[in-house]
């Protein structure tokens, strides 16, 4: 398909993600602990990748700054930039476990322009344009409308989740665990989950989710560097974001 605004930077991030995934397809991983306090783990391949991303986007946009997960986990922001998580869902990665994706989002003038996340294990693309939809493989996607009490959610992030969970369950029992993000965000935007919730969060993590998801119809409340809640609805949003601070010791500016 070809879209109106912005097709040669989609294109480009969709054909570097998979060249990406072909590399890692070649690698032999070696897994260590980034920090051992939280058992965080990282691999050769998340280097690798992430090394190999921003040549390929320096190449097609030098003047562009980059954030991203291992080489620049302090880049600020800037007008012109692109977010970059090499392998979102490392540890489901690490232990063969097929939810894990490749990330990017382009931002130009202060906008998220294009996203792309892709699940190389299952050869799940997602994508989306800024003010052109949200597309699974070729095919325009949309949240679904399942009630707040009914639908599948999922919370992700730091161990307040689990305070939060012990709340959100009894409103909803319907609690799934991913362990990546962006997947997270890529099925409710095809409407398999109805929410998410993520605690402390960075802007690789979030950015090209919430483009393709808000692209898909999904209403969003983002706390700047608190967290995140998004849902198909505005109501549903509302019923979760009551329950999730009922715990969460988060002021909402409004």
């Amino acid at each position: 398909m070809k879209f109106k605004n912005y097709d040669d930077e989609i294109k480009y991030l969709i054909k570097i993600v998979k060249q990406a995934s072909k590399k890692i397809e070649k690698m032999k991983i070696n897994v260590s602990v980034k920090n051992a306090s939280s058992h965080d783990l990282v691999t050769n391949a998340d280097f690798e990748t992430e090394k190999f991303l921003t040549e390929k986007m320096k190449e097609k946009f030098p003047n562009f700054d980059v954030v991203s997960e291992e080489l620049n986990p302090n880049g600020v922001m800037t007008e012109n930039c692109f977010t970059i998580d090499p392998i979102d869902g490392t540890v489901n990665f690490a232990n063969g476990l097929p939810i894990w994706s490749i990330q990017i989002a382009l931002i130009k003038n202060n906008e998220n322009i294009a996203s792309v996340i892709y699940l190389p294990s299952t050869d799940d693309l997602y994508y989306a344009v800024c003010g052109e939809g949200a597309y699974h493989n070729g095919k325009r996607i949309f949240v679904n409308q399942t009630p707040a009490k009914s639908c599948l959610y999922t919370l992700v992030g730091t161990r307040k989740k689990f305070d939060v969970l012990q709340t959100t369950s009894k409103f909803n029992y319907n609690f799934r665990e991913l362990g990546a993000l962006s997947v997270a965000f890529a099925y409710l935007s095809e409407g398999f989950l109805g929410a998410l919730a993520f605690f402390k969060y960075t802007r690789w993590d979030i950015e090209p989710g919430r483009l393709i998801s808000k692209e898909a119809g999904a209403e969003i409340l983002d706390i700047p560097n608190k967290g995140i809640i998004v849902a198909n609805n505005k109501e549903n949003l509302n019923e979760f974001v009551n329950e999730i601070f009922k715990v969460w010791d988060t002021n909402i500016n409004k």
